[in-house]
């Protein structure tokens, strides 16, 4: 026998509750045990960016011929 519609969906309401608690303190343990660098560090813009390499050339001296000064 299969439950009505009624209980069908307290049962989804009841799962989703608990999912988001579940998601909630999953959250708040990481975000503990790494002091919460993630929100008080905002990344670089050449992470956000998807780029972080830069090319710079070199002359033997060592001094940068071309790239960034």
């Amino acid at each position: 026998m299969l439950p009505g519609p009624s209980q069908v969906e307290l049962l989804h309401k009841n799962f989703k509750v608990m999912k988001e608690k579940s998601t909630s303190q999953w959250k708040k343990t990481i975000f503990e045990k790494y002091n919460y660098v993630a929100l008080k560090d905002p990344l670089p813009r050449e992470l956000l960016l998807g780029q972080s390499e830069r090319q710079i050339l070199y002359d033997r001296a060592g001094r940068i011929i071309k790239g960034e000064v």
